[in-house]
This record gives C-alpha cells, sequence and structure tokens, in this order.
C-alpha cells in the first residue's frame, strides 16, 4: 500500500496505513491559510485487497 500527495495539486497527511479497511488520512491546511478545503492524492495497492478511508478532519 503507498499514499502520497507528492504531486501537483496533491494534499493529504497519512496518519495510518497499518489496516486496510482502517487507513487514517488528514487533509493539511491549505497553503499559508488555515483552511482545509480540499484533498487530492494518489493511492496504490493491490486490486485483490478491500480498503476503508477516513479522512479525520473532514468534520
Amino acid at each position: 500500500m503507498y499514499i502520497t500527495d507528492r504531486f501537483d495539486s496533491g494534499n493529504i497527511r497519512v496518519i495510518s496505513l497499518e489496516e486496510p479497511q482502517n487507513i487514517q488520512l488528514e487533509i493539511k491546511h491549505d497553503n499559508q491559510s488555515e483552511f482545509f478545503q480540499w484533498f487530492h492524492f494518489r493511492f496504490e495497492a493491490s486490486l485483490e485487497q478491500h480498503y476503508r478511508f477516513s479522512i479525520t478532519n473532514a468534520g
């Protein structure tokens, strides 16, 4: 399993990748702002597994 935001417009922080059914993510602040307005990331993993994502600060 691999998650990255290292590309133009990428914006996510990985909190936990320990369990495929409980992937914890967090939206980063917008650049030079305190707002959380968007997220964009790349996820790579096996197609033979099911995954569940939770964005913990998307309230």
